[in-house]
């Protein structure tokens, strides 16, 4: 299949990952599930510190200390301040929690939360003391105030900051209602991705798809690699999911993308009501954040990166979750 056009527009929309209040969203691990025997809520904030990773100056040194120390340690005050500085997070500030998916929200105060240093999954303690960039570091969050959450804290996000950013209550979970190939409104999609799709690539027509809110027209059409493997299920035969969404009331478009599979990039299942839904994901659309357009979410999965919400708007404009995706 030609990728040309498609990763183009993407990285395009990706270069573009903010939104007009420049929200840096994080997200939260439930280290209860990480086998380190640790059972709290942690929410790195690495990329805060510096963008990549090197935590210099942060990490305490590590000759001499336990396993257990080298795998999750708690900073002192001066390693602790120098975290802080370097994020830009004041002692004042608070850490707002929300899942979307149960409108559940937390929050607390900076000054009154941990500040650990934990190991990444990559690394085991029998091999350290370990490079500074190793360490994820962030706070510890305690699990038992964070009633009403998802498991695993899916759909949960974190902000830190003077104000909560949140909407509560108006994300909805996306039910798609199964229509004929010939209703989806190709006059209104972007011939280059059709045409690339439809007659370059070796790409056919799969089912097709929408959801209506008050506001929008939410259409999809699968396209099938017709050389796959037709013994496994129809998730992995799926090539490429094109989203397109329409004003309800003006019927223009508002936001057309087109999401493929790949090495690392895998296609989360529709949810139409009977489908199945092991794999924890549903796509989302609501008003989430102040003063910004609704959003549309769960469409894929990066091995190399993190989750994102697409906004409706047609300037399209992507936000991305800093979930410190380290390998």
């Amino acid at each position: 299949m030609k990728k040309s056009i498609i990763i183009v527009s993407i990285l395009l929309c990706l270069g573009s990952m903010l939104s007009a209040q420049d929200l840096a969203l994080y997200s939260l691990n439930d280290l209860g599930h990480w086998n380190i025997g640790k059972d709290v809520g942690f929410t790195s904030f690495s990329e805060a510190y510096t963008g990549m990773y090197p935590d210099s100056l942060v990490i305490p040194n590590m000759q001499n200390r336990t396993k257990e120390e080298m795998q999750y340690t708690i900073l002192t005050s001066e390693y602790r301040n120098q975290f802080l500085s370097g994020a830009k997070i004041s002692g004042t500030d608070s850490l707002f929690i929300y899942d979307y998916s149960t409108d559940a929200l937390a929050s607390f105060q900076v000054k009154d939360l941990k500040v650990v240093a934990c190991l990444t999954l990559y690394a085991h303690p029998d091999d350290c003391p370990c490079p500074e960039y190793y360490y994820m570091v962030g706070f510890e969050i305690d699990k038992s105030l964070l009633r009403g959450f998802s498991d695993y804290y899916h759909n949960t996000l974190v902000y830190a900051g003077k104000e909560n950013p949140f909407v509560r209550g108006e994300m909805k979970p996306i039910i798609w209602e199964r229509i004929e190939p010939t209703d989806f409104p190709f006059e209104k999609a972007d011939p280059e991705i059709i045409a690339d799709m439809s007659r370059e690539t070796n790409l056919v027509m799969g089912k097709t798809f929408i959801y209506e809110s008050a506001d929008f027209k939410y259409y999809v059409q699968d396209w099938i690699d017709a050389d796959y493997n037709k013994n496994l299920s129809e998730m992995y035969q799926i090539g490429s999911r094109y989203l397109l969404v329409i004003d309800s009331k003006s019927g223009e478009k508002v936001i057309e993308v087109d999401f493929y599979r790949s090495e690392g990039i895998t296609l989360f299942p529709l949810y139409t009501g009977e489908t199945d839904t092991d794999w924890g994901e549903i796509q989302w659309t609501g008003m989430l954040f102040k003063d910004e357009p609704p959003v549309v979410s769960e469409f894929n999965y990066n091995s190399f990166g993190c989750p994102y919400f697409i906004f409706l708007s047609p300037d399209k404009k992507w936000l991305g979750i800093r979930c410190d995706n380290r390998h």
